[in-house]
């Protein structure tokens, strides 16, 4: 025998999906009135700003054209100074009708001291055959001649 046991199952009531799409469809019409009502606005504020200030006239530039003449004058009297020429560290030589470098024949760097030319001349003295000899004598001799005269 069965009990007077009643089944009390509570029904949920949940959103279908006609209500979702629906409730969206308001909310986006209702974004869009909004966007739309306050680019209206600040449409209508930039179009009264643009008009109120078109009847008015910019301001002049006030020229102070005597303070000028003197600024000028004064820069006519101020004397030019000459910077020397820049010095050239390289030395060129003649060798079988092309020109040559010293430092770049010995392998060193422009300017470099007499100690180090001397030394690197007698480095690669030694290195050499006679017909090099001559050349790197020619270079070392260029060198010499330009900075001990």
């Amino acid at each position: 025998m069965r009990c007077g046991h009643r089944n009390l199952s509570v029904k949920k009531s949940y959103p279908t999906l006609e209500k979702i799409t629906q409730n969206g469809d308001n909310i986006s019409r209702m974004n869009n009135q909004v966007l739309l009502i306050i680019q209206f606005v600040f449409s209508i504020i930039f179009i009264w700003w643009f008009l109120s200030r078109r009847g008015q006239t910019p301001h002049p530039t006030v020229l102070n054209l005597e303070k000028d003449l003197e600024v000028q004058k004064e820069l006519r009297n101020v004397k030019k100074i000459e910077a020397p020429p820049p010095k050239s560290l390289n030395v060129i030589f003649m060798w079988n009708g092309h020109t040559w470098d010293a430092f770049e024949v010995l392998g060193l760097a422009a300017g470099s001291s007499m100690d180090k030319v001397k030394q690197q001349f007698e480095i690669l003295h030694v290195k050499s055959d006679t017909g090099q000899r001559k050349f790197l004598e020619e270079a070392y001799n260029s060198i010499r001649i330009k900075y001990n005269p």
